[in-house]
């Protein structure tokens, strides 16, 4: 191919390939010559065609979900509106695709009970995965189960220790092994591996949860008794204000138990 030919088909694909493809112009047309400009326009149809199958998907989950709570939608502001939408359409995993739906659901929903979808909640939610979703739900439920009587604030008093996450950790049924009942030292030793993979997986996502103020983490100081060994220091961890609301907002409308639970804050 000539330099003016080359810059043809540069020239081509540059006009034809936008959004999230413009940036692999140049890789395009270098892999495919001068048929850069028609596989520029497949990818981007393909790409779109994507969109709009998950932006069905994710329009009759919503419509779906208010019908189960019996509710008529309102208008939903577009600050809120079009990020929900957005990144709801690239994601392929229908568990959080349903999660995106309850988001956008209780947007709609006009009740005065109704959870408060905060701006924030969209940029949230796509930084996090299945599993950091599937144990902040986890979490979350646990927090409910240790309140005596769930009023504000009273989830966010709940602390867990490590032993108590990986319990939590049990529940969303992604653990290698169960820690329901504390394993024994035998036990332990005899599934090292699955131990060390579930601990490094629940360290990844109790560092995403942090990052996300959706979790605190706090150092507790031991009491030292004169005489003995100073034992070591403990950390715990507990959910914060927006997680909770965050949990709440995520949460299908029909299935709500305490919607006057909480006064959320305006945005």
């Amino acid at each position: 191919m000539s330099d003016d030919d080359a810059e043809l088909v540069k020239a081509g694909v540059e006009g034809i390939v936008e959004g999230s493809l413009k940036p692999f112009s140049d890789l395009i047309s270098s892999l495919f010559g001068p048929v850069a400009s028609e596989a520029g326009l497949m990818l981007k149809d393909h790409v779109q065609h994507f969109r709009v199958r998950r932006q069905v998907r994710l329009f009759e989950r919503t419509a779906a979900k208010l019908r189960e709570a019996g509710v008529e939608p309102t208008s939903v502001e577009l600050k809120l509106l079009l990020p929900i939408i957005e990144h709801a359409s690239v994601e392929s995993d229908d568990d959080l695709q349903d999660i995106w739906a309850n988001l956008l659901t209780n947007a709609a929903d006009p009740r005065p009970e109704s959870w408060k979808v905060l701006r924030s909640f969209p940029s949230i939610l796509k930084e996090l995965g299945s599993a950091d979703v599937k144990f902040l739900d986890a979490l979350y439920r646990r927090a409910r189960d240790l309140a005596p009587c769930p009023k504000p604030g009273d989830l966010e008093s709940v602390t867990f220790e490590l032993e108590d996450l990986f319990s939590v950790y049990s529940r969303t049924g992604l653990a290698m092994r169960s820690y329901y009942i504390r394993p024994s030292h035998e036990d332990l030793a005899l599934h090292l591996d699955d131990v060390k993979q579930d601990k490094q997986s629940i360290q990844i996502i109790l560092d995403s949860l942090i990052r996300q103020r959706l979790l605190s983490s706090d150092t507790q100081m031991p009491e030292i008794l004169m005489g003995y060994t100073q034992p070591p220091m403990k950390i715990a961890y507990s959910l914060t204000h927006l997680g909770v609301m965050f949990v709440k907002a995520c949460q299908p409308a029909a299935s709500r138990e305490d919607a006057e639970e909480l006064e959320l804050p305006t945005q």
